[in-house]
């Protein structure tokens, strides 16, 4: 197998359908902070974290301006963790990290899907 790219009758072609190929590595997206879903999001991931549900701009390139510029769908970013090792050798997620980001999307869900109020 690790031949077969070295075989002048195989190509190999990535694309990105989300804006990847971007001069700039991606595109701009931007939602309302202040809509209810999102300071819904922010306040229960912020209850089941102390220090956690801040909303603020991510300098990175993601698949976010799809859905929001392409579809018109609002989308955030949202993960236990820390940004700075993500995708990296060193990527981890401290397990006190990783029940509060169940802990607070499973509270999301229900006040937003109305089972609690």
């Amino acid at each position: 197998m690790r031949d077969a790219i070295t075989d002048p009758e195989i190509q190999v072609e990535f694309a990105y359908p989300a804006g990847r190929d971007h001069a700039l590595g991606g595109t701009a997206a931007e939602i309302d902070e202040t809509a209810r879903e999102v300071r819904m999001l922010s306040a229960e991931m912020a209850a089941a974290l102390a220090g956690r549900g801040m909303v603020e701009g991510a300098p990175f390139w993601s698949e976010q301006p799809f859905f929001v510029n392409r579809l018109g769908i609002p989308a955030v970013y949202c993960a236990p963790g820390d940004i700075r090792n993500c995708h990296t050798y060193e990527e981890h997620v401290d397990v006190e990290e990783y029940l509060a980001g169940v802990v607070g999307f499973a509270a999301f869900m229900a006040r937003y899907c109305g089972v609690i109020e």
